[in-house]
C-alpha cells in the first residue's frame, strides 16, 4: 500500500465501516474523513492513536507502510 489513504481504505473495509461510521468512532466530521480518502489531507496524530487503538492496527504500519498492520 503506497498511501496513508490506501491503508484508511483497507482498514475500512476490513472493519466494515463506512466513513461516517469512521466519524462517528472518531468524533470527527465525514468530511474529514472524505479529505483523508482523497489525499487532500492527513489525519492528525490523535486521529491516528485513535485508530490504531480501537480497530488494533499498528501504528507504524498505518503511517509510512512499514511492518505488519
Amino acid at each position: 500500500m503506497d498511501s496513508i489513504s490506501d491503508r484508511l481504505a483497507l482498514i475500512m473495509k476490513e472493519q466494515g465501516l463506512n466513513q461516517s461510521k469512521l466519524a462517528e468512532a472518531l468524533t470527527i466530521s465525514p468530511n474529514s474523513v472524505s479529505l483523508w480518502l482523497r489525499g487532500k489531507t492527513k489525519p492528525s496524530s490523535q486521529s491516528i492513536d485513535q485508530i490504531c487503538s480501537k480497530y488494533g492496527y499498528n501504528r507504524d504500519w498505518l503511517l509510512n507502510g512499514v511492518g505488519e498492520p
